[in-house]
């Protein structure tokens, strides 16, 4: 098997996550040690460039992810920059004839999406997604008792993701509390999660009514800053689901979880 060089746009906790993964992937897969190399590493922060090539090992570090682009030895361009950013890495790393893996979401909006489609196409380049938990072994076996009728007719289910980075009204904003960046909030960042779940164990979706909303409102700007800014993406999504097959379902997102009661 060819060595795969891999190119990280952004170095940030995703990042630091998937330079993880691509050392444990041989140990999994029975593969050579040798099978991924992180060539180099891009990010517009030059305090990372330490921490990137310590963790990394790579060879070249720069705040200008075109340059990586350009390197003969880079076959795949993972990108974990903030959301707003994706298309355009995609665009370029597309047009440079990479491959392509990406953090979700894949855009901030429908056009941006058709156009990356058909970028992808054109180039004839594979584009993949950070779906994860499509991959977990339960999630697999899962789908294989669906697939081979044992659950027999599924008429309902419910789904919940709850995180809670954000429990704590005093921590302070970040990219993704700004919709301009992030382009939404609890349903962009956990529910695609779980929605690709269901559309991957049960298939399409046929209609949804949801309730969107925004239960912390305003964030310190900074951290120990008294100055407060506004919230503008939703932190809560309640959803009624009625998939393809007629399946119904009843979906929650919460971007912070309170706290239990004490006794």
């Amino acid at each position: 098997m060819k060595e795969l060089g891999i190119a990280l746009i952004g170095y940030g906790g995703v990042a630091q996550v998937h330079a993880m993964a691509y050392r444990a992937i041989p140990f999994h897969y029975g593969l050579p040690s040798v099978t991924f190399n992180i060539v180099g590493v891009a990010d517009n922060n030059p305090k990372a460039k330490d921490i990137a090539t310590r963790e990394t090992k790579c060879a070249t570090w720069t705040t200008d992810y075109h340059e990586l682009l350009a390197c003969d030895d880079v076959d795949l361009v993972d990108i974990c920059v903030p959301n707003h950013l994706h298309e355009e890495v995609i665009l370029a790393a597309a047009g440079a004839g990479k491959h392509i893996f990406c953090e979700k979401p894949l855009a901030m909006d429908v056009s941006q999406s058709r156009r990356i489609v058909a970028a992808v196409e054109r180039a004839g380049v594979k584009n993949q997604l950070n779906f994860n938990f499509r991959f977990y072994p339960a999630v697999t076996r899962a789908r294989q008792l669906i697939e081979s009728g044992f659950l027999g007719r599924v008429f309902s289910f419910r789904g919940c993701f709850y995180r809670s980075s954000y429990i704590n009204p005093e921590k302070p904003l970040s990219w993704r509390l700004k919709k301009d960046i992030a382009g939404g909030g609890a349903l962009f960042d956990l529910g695609s999660h779980l929605l690709d779940l269901i559309y991957y164990l049960l298939g399409d979706f046929d209609s949804v009514q949801s309730t969107v909303d925004t239960l912390i409102k305003e964030r310190p700007v900074a951290p120990n800053s008294q100055e407060k800014g506004p919230v503008d993406v939703d932190d809560i999504v309640l959803m009624q689901v009625r998939m393809a097959n007629d399946t119904l379902a009843r979906l929650k997102f919460l971007a912070w979880v309170p706290a239990r009661p004490t006794t």
